[in-house]
Formats: C-alpha cells, structure tokens, sequence
C-alpha cells in the first residue's frame, strides 16, 4: 500500500496499475477517435474537390457507360444468333423456349445429372464449331 499525503488515500499498488492502464487506454481511444475524424475532414475535403473538377468527366462517361452497354447487347445478341444458326433444329428446340412457359422455367436444378434430367444441351454433345458459337456467346455479355 501506498500513502498519497496530498489527498489523504491510500492506494494498493494493483490499483494504481488499473488506473494507469485505464487512463492510457482513454488517451488511446481519444487520440484515434480526433485522427479518424482529421482523416475524415481531409477525405471529404478532398472528395469535394475531386467531384467537383470531374462533373464534365462523369457527363462524358455517363454517354460512354450507355454506348458500351448499347454494344454490349449488340454484340451478346449478335454471338446469341450465330450460336443458334450453328444448331439442328433439334438442338435448337432443346435451348429455346418461349419467355411464359412454366414447365421450361421451373425444371431447372442443381442435384447432379444422375438424379434429375438436365434441360438444353450439353457441351460435350456440340461440334467444335458450336462450342466456339457458345463460349463467343458467354465472352460477349
């Protein structure tokens, strides 16, 4: 034990550890809570000024964003078409169906192939040519 003359207490030596951990930790906490909020100032300073400079930036890849995605279609549908025109009619029937037909959406599974039929066509079943056809159609979306 320990006298403080000035105050009058008595402090155990395991208290004034406790004490002076606890106070550490709280200029610990301080310090990181008044940094965090300088880095937060300086990051919104500098976004600000960021979006500011860029407004006929963003205009402009705004136009191109919509002409990218506009080719992007082009190009799936495109790929989409070749592959079709490299199926028998057979093999065609297996991959299309039309958009509201309920058994056609609802039988598809993940359960392996040995328990539940898979719909469409599969990949080892394809010529070479209609394999490329597939994976254009895949590369271009």
């Amino acid at each position: 034990m320990t006298d403080d003359t000035a105050t009058g207490h008595t402090h155990s030596p395991r208290r004034r550890t406790r004490t002076t951990v606890t106070f550490g930790a709280a200029l610990l906490l301080s310090a990181g809570l008044t940094l965090a909020g300088c880095a937060s100032t300086s990051a919104s300073v500098s976004t600000a000024a960021a979006t500011t400079d860029s407004t006929a930036t963003t205009t402009a890849n705004a136009a191109a964003t919509t002409d990218s995605t506009a080719g992007t279609i082009a190009d799936t549908t495109a790929a989409a078409d070749a592959f079709l025109a490299t199926l028998t009619d057979e093999q065609r029937d297996a991959v299309l169906y039309a958009y509201d037909d309920a058994t056609k959406t609802t039988s598809w599974s993940n359960f392996p192939v040995t328990f539940v039929q898979r719909a469409g066509l599969n990949r080892a079943d394809l010529t070479e040519e209609q394999q490329t056809a597939a994976l254009a159609v895949l590369h271009g979306a």
